[in-house]
């Protein structure tokens, strides 16, 4: 016990300053909770005063009430991912056996989670990362859900048969960060996090055009879309679905902070 309150003092010293005090406290509870061996503690507050992630440290992190297993080939799960799949489950989530793909799965937090929340549906996830997806896979192992997961390019949906298949609910949370917002970011997101969940070309707004281009072929009659959206892009990538006919019932959410984060598009 004097060991840990010292350390804890120590934890503070170093960390306060960089993260403040409530977010530090925080953190302690959580690596406490995750039982690191007191061996590493100093290399591991090192790590952490270089402002490297905690859930890279520790190799989880906690989404929709469970442990969800992430490393640096995956993009560590957001609050407003958590609502994206609050209203997926909100709106359609009285569909009988659904057939639903989350496209850039990263750990596999949306389909994993779905899946646990609805055992009936059939679920799938791509991303173009296998080392992404072994992580995803490890999640749907640990949580005892079928997932099917398989390596699919979302700027080449003509070559994977996966992309071709009809579905009644696609998600996705894909990359939106322009190049440019790289001077502002804060150094755990930009020197730890995987660039190829976080940045797009198009002034952020490549995938969202792909996904509008290919995703009405892929959509069931009556399907649903649910896409999380840069804040900034909002109206930008709601007018994108606009143009496409097929498209209609459009709709943009905004998160628990008052940022438009959420759209949601349903196919005629």
């Amino acid at each position: 016990m004097r060991n840990d309150h010292h350390q804890r003092k120590i934890w503070q010293k170093v960390l306060e300053p960089i993260y403040g005090d409530r977010e530090v406290e925080s953190m302690w509870k959580w690596y406490r909770e995750a039982g690191r061996p007191a061996e590493v503690f100093d290399e591991d507050l090192m790590r952490l005063e270089e402002r490297y992630p905690l859930q890279y440290l520790l190799g989880y992190t906690w989404f929709y009430g469970r442990k969800i297993l992430v490393n640096e080939y995956t993009l560590i799960p957001r609050p407003e991912t958590e609502e994206l799949v609050f209203h997926v489950l909100e709106r359609a989530g009285s569909l009988k056996n659904a057939k639903v793909i989350d496209l850039g799965t990263g750990s596999g937090c949306i389909p994993v989670t779905i899946a646990a929340e609805r055992p009936g549906w059939n679920l799938t996830g791509v991303d173009i990362q296998k080392a992404a997806l072994e992580i995803a896979r490890e999640n749907s192992e640990m949580h005892q859900v079928a997932v099917r997961w398989a390596e699919a390019d979302l700027l080449d949906w003509s070559g994977y048969p996966i992309l071709q298949e009809t579905y009644d609910i696609i998600i996705s949370n894909p990359p939106y960060i322009p190049e440019r917002d790289r001077a502002i970011m804060e150094d755990n997101v930009l020197k730890y996090e995987p660039d190829l969940a976080l940045f797009a070309s198009g002034e952020g707004l490549i995938f969202y055009k792909e996904i509008a281009r290919h995703a009405y072929r892929s959509l069931q009659q009556g399907g649903w879309l649910f896409l999380e959206l840069h804040e900034d892009h909002a109206y930008e990538i709601s007018a994108i679905f606009q143009e496409i006919e097929k498209y209609h019932q459009l709709e943009i959410l905004k998160d628990m902070q008052g940022k438009e984060r959420i759209l949601i598009v349903r196919k005629e």
